[in-house]
């Protein structure tokens, strides 16, 4: 009797965990729904969204440092919060960092470039060569959540000369 209460209690954990978390958009280009600024009632219009990460990215000169470039589309007046997680499996080490900004773009066409510094966590630094970028992003207008993004990107790391 106590095996199946816990067994449903898991199901049920489960269930509601799954149901709470948002599903990841993709990094691919994707038609997404968002909310028209200019209608208070709030009807659906779509835009073409594109994130992307830069595919050579600087080290700073203690190997410790990652400057992590790329772009997004958002919508003027918008804030757009990104987090970036580097690692680089040659050298076991693993950088974080995050950025947030308004959006500026004037039409809907426009891109918003963004820079992470991310910096490395743990003992191991990085080294010239190939490591892998994920990206964590959200827009917001006011309050509220406009736009999600998570996407992954092989890169290349360099020494600026």
């Amino acid at each position: 009797m106590v095996l199946t209460i816990t067994v449903i209690a898991l199901v049920l954990y489960g269930l509601a965990f799954t149901l709470a978390t948002p599903a990841p958009v993709q990094a691919a280009t994707e038609v997404i729904p968002v909310r028209d600024r200019a209608d208070p009632a709030m009807r659906i219009v779509t835009r073409i969204i594109s994130p992307q990460i830069q595919s050579t990215l600087d080290l700073t000169a203690n190997l410790r440092h990652i400057e992590v470039k790329g772009h997004i589309v958002c919508d003027r007046g918008e804030m757009v919060r990104i987090r970036v997680v580097v690692t680089q499996d040659s050298t076991r080490a693993v950088a974080q960092g995050h950025t947030q900004d308004f959006c500026i773009a004037e039409d809907a066409d426009d891109v918003q470039f963004w820079t992470v510094n991310a910096v490395a966590r743990g003992p191991a630094g990085f080294e010239p060569g190939r490591a892998e970028v994920c990206a964590w992003a959200n827009t917001r207008f006011r309050s509220e959540i406009t736009d999600r993004f998570q996407w992954c990107k092989e890169v290349t790391l360099v020494n600026p000369e």
